[in-house]
């Protein structure tokens, strides 16, 4: 049974996603040095992180591997979100990456060796209706939607790269 505390927790991921895609639309550096600064910052607090807690930054070669595939991924994925931002407005960047749950339904079985649900093909397929519904068949965003969705869909494959982290 889900608590207040749940209901909040959902409400405060939307509020971080939508006031991220605001952020990319208002902060003026072109896409590819925004996701640059991103990871650079990124790294600095992980190993910021790893220093404080005397950990190991060693990692054996197969799990570097996976590591800067994933990395190459999510740099996709934010590169696209961020762009579907420029090219499009906020609003269709969230409506193109809430489309994740669609291609985790239909990429998810392909990395993982397992039949598609037919709750999910019926799912997506509500999801689709629903987009139709909300850009009421105007295609003068299409390119922004496209790169969303293009952004969605990668979170599927870099959670097949590693699936213990």
């Amino acid at each position: 049974m889900a608590t207040t505390t749940d209901y909040l927790k959902l409400h405060f991921i939307v509020f971080l996603w939508s006031f991220t895609a605001i952020l990319g639309i208002l902060i003026t550096i072109p896409s590819v040095e925004m996701v640059f600064y991103r990871t650079l910052l990124a790294t600095l607090g992980m190993g910021a992180y790893i220093i404080i807690r005397r950990g190991n930054f060693r990692v054996n070669p197969a799990d570097l591997i996976k590591l800067v595939g994933t990395g190459f991924i999510v740099s996709i994925h934010w590169l696209s979100f961020f762009a579907a931002g420029r090219v499009g407005n906020a609003s269709v960047s969230l409506v193109g990456f809430a489309t994740a749950s669609l291609w985790t339904a239909f990429l998810e079985p392909l990395s993982q060796s397992r039949r598609v649900r037919p709750i999910e093909v019926i799912l997506g397929l509500v999801v689709i209706g629903g987009l139709a519904i909300i850009f009421s068949f105007d295609f003068s965003t299409s390119w922004a939607f496209c790169l969303a969705c293009s952004a969605a869909s990668r979170r599927p494959s870099s959670q097949s790269l590693t699936p213990n982290w």
